[in-house]
């Protein structure tokens, strides 16, 4: 899911190294008298000269270019950063947040960190899915560079900066594919007033049965809300209940992945508040057989 912020193709038929070889090649041959060829890239065995001076030109201007492009490219961050998603000036915003206090704007600190010629263009996402698809595809290099930029010349004060208190929270993720959340997580609350040796007897069974949890799926659209945001509660349901639990965001996709290489996939984590009607049920509870 997206794309490469830069793409530099070093194995190309027509790259420099091609050249360079091919050129050697040329040279080989004119000594055994044979006639001139060309190749793909369009040069003649006559052209020898020519391409000799292009070679030493292009390796002169890749010389003088490489250090800017190196230095223009964070490969580390000044301080560590979280990314959200934020209604600043009305509309749905990626931010950047430092010291848990500060948002940055990421479209716009991008656009005004590219006005210096040494900092190549980067698309910016136009939300988190974008992010989540770009960011080990170049996007991650460009968060960095916008984080140092802004701390090492003290911009915090720059008009692409936030104060949280000052911005309406959304959720991270706005409309995710999917949102899968796992039942009785907690041993004690899969035998609420239960005995001790109930409650016992139920957690072995749990703790033993670990690798297939129950999962069930949520509405991505009109279940998520902010931080902050009220909760409407439907007239006469008295069994409302919530949980606080860490959300886990995933950002590879994978199928028969071992437990070892699960991290791999996760993007990051968010804390989410879960809140279910669990009146209004059939007798027997959640439906019959494997239903």
């Amino acid at each position: 899911m997206g794309a490469p912020a830069v793409a530099v193709d070093v194995g190309a038929a027509c790259s420099l190294t091609g050249l360079i070889r091919r050129a050697r090649t040329r040279m080989d041959r004119n000594t055994t008298e044979n006639p001139p060829t060309v190749d793909s890239c369009g040069f003649a065995g006559g052209d020898m000269q020519r391409i000799t001076r292009l070679i030493l030109a292009l390796g002169m201007a890749v010389a003088l270019v490489s250090p800017a492009l190196i230095n223009a490219q964070s490969m580390t961050s000044a301080e560590p950063f979280k990314v959200g998603t934020f209604e600043i000036n009305g509309a749905p915003t990626v931010g950047i947040v430092l010291r848990d206090a500060m948002i940055i704007d990421l479209a716009t600190a991008n656009t005004a960190l590219e006005i210096d010629p040494m900092y190549a263009h980067v698309n910016s996402p136009a939300d988190m899915i974008e992010l989540i698809g770009q960011y080990e595809y170049g996007l991650k290099y460009r968060i960095y560079d916008i984080v140092n930029n802004v701390v090492s010349n003290n911009l915090l004060g720059a008009d692409y900066v936030h104060r949280v208190a000052d911005v309406r929270i959304l959720p991270p993720v706005m409309y995710p594919s999917k949102i899968m959340n796992a039942a009785v997580n907690f041993y004690t609350h899969a035998c609420e007033g239960c005995t001790d040796e109930e409650l016992a007897a139920r957690t072995q069974e749990r703790s033993q049965n670990r690798g297939v949890p129950y999962l069930f799926l949520k509405p991505t659209r009109g279940a998520v809300i902010g931080s902050g945001e009220d909760i409407v509660i439907p007239f006469g349901r008295d069994r409302i209940e919530w949980e606080v639990e860490m959300a886990i965001v995933f950002g590879r996709a994978g199928k028969y992945i071992s437990a070892g290489r699960a991290y791999d996939h996760v993007f990051g984590y968010t804390v989410a508040m879960d809140i279910s009607d669990r009146g209004g049920r059939p007798p027997g509870g959640f439906g019959s057989g494997s239903d």
